[in-house]
């Protein structure tokens, strides 16, 4: 399933996926087996940005969480909200999402893990744009932009970089955004991401 997910064969993940999660609930199953077979379904929607098909399913997965081992738990519980956050968002409904979001940052705050605080801070920046809370969504992208550097994760400034951009071309400084919007190209072409080196280029 995750290989056709990575080779773009998203109806035959679709099918693969709803396969394999009918079998494990007609004989029994454990939790994390039917938590991995439900984010190949869910994603075999989200990569068609079907959102709200793939919200029920993630909601199961997240319903899911409390019987995961401890030691995986709150990673996946951080996870779904993480998604639906993200899903509702990108549905229009940019309050439900903040308030997943939001429990997906206390959940990073808890564990403590760069990696996915500079996920959910740069998430957060994002919605609190769309809400207008403009110069808090600066200072969340600001700090995402700070632990991406630290971290090396230049795919992930590469985004971070390109909302950064339009907030300050939102509020017409031009040449603000000319330099995170180009910083975005340059690592967008870095690591070939064509779909990124488009919106990069659009903007300019």
């Amino acid at each position: 399933g995750n290989l056709l997910l990575r080779e773009g064969k998203f109806e035959e993940a679709k099918q693969y996926a709803q396969h394999y999660v009918n079998e494990l609930k007609s004989g029994g199953y454990e939790a994390q087996e039917l938590f991995e077979a439900l984010n190949i379904l869910a994603f075999s929607y989200i990569r068609r940005t079907l959102s709200k098909d793939a919200i029920p399913i993630v909601e199961e997965m997240l319903s899911l969480c409390d019987a995961l081992p401890d030691v995986i738990r709150l990673t996946k519980t951080f996870r779904c909200n993480n998604i639906l956050g993200l899903l509702h968002f990108e549905l229009s409904r940019s309050n439900e999402g903040l308030t997943y979001l939001e429990r997906a940052h206390e959940i990073a705050l808890e564990l403590g893990d760069k990696n996915i605080l500079s996920t959910i801070t740069g998430n957060l920046g994002l919605v609190h744009s769309s809400l207008s809370n403009d110069v808090k969504a600066l200072e969340l992208l600001r700090y995402s932009e700070d632990i991406s550097i630290e971290l090396k994760t230049y795919d992930h400034l590469a985004i971070v970089s390109d909302n950064i951009a339009t907030i300050f071309n939102k509020h017409g400084d031009y040449t603000k955004a000319l330099e995170y919007f180009s910083k975005a190209l340059t690592l967008h072409t870095n690591s070939n991401a064509k779909d990124g080196i488009g919106r990069a280029l659009g903007h300019i």
